[in-house]
């Protein structure tokens, strides 16, 4: 299996995975006059909402469109190594920003090389 799969796309084994883990607190959340944190948290440990950071090897055209078509959607599945829970874990994830920097070999071939982007979950 890939290590990221993003919907029923295997992704080309990428330079770097980086995991985060975001702790989510309601809209109580805040300090008071004091200077003292009263937090709500909505979401964490385990169930901590992930971004998942990506950076490729060098892409052909082909892979980067394949690739694009793949998170161009509102929102689809991604499953990936947890490091939380040692194992494979699916979410529902949207794309953030994409930078595509390009990548002449010899003046004529053209690689995608350094795309970089992030996966947010749901």
């Amino acid at each position: 299996m890939a290590t990221i799969k993003i919907g029923s796309y295997n992704m080309p084994e990428p330079k770097k995975l980086t995991v985060k883990l975001q702790d989510l607190d309601s809209a109580e959340t805040g300090r008071n006059q004091s200077g003292y944190l009263f937090r709500d948290r909505v979401r964490g440990g385990a169930s901590a909402a992930r971004v998942l950071s990506i950076e490729t090897m060098p892409l052909t055209n082909s892979e980067m469109s394949s690739l694009l078509t793949a998170i161009g959607g509102a929102s689809f599945s991604v499953t990936y190594p947890d490091p939380y829970t040692g194992a494979n874990r699916t979410g529902t994830f949207y794309v953030g920003d994409r930078s595509m920097p390009i990548h002449s070999i010899d003046g004529s071939t053209k690689y995608w090389a350094g795309f970089s982007f992030d996966l947010i979950e749901f």
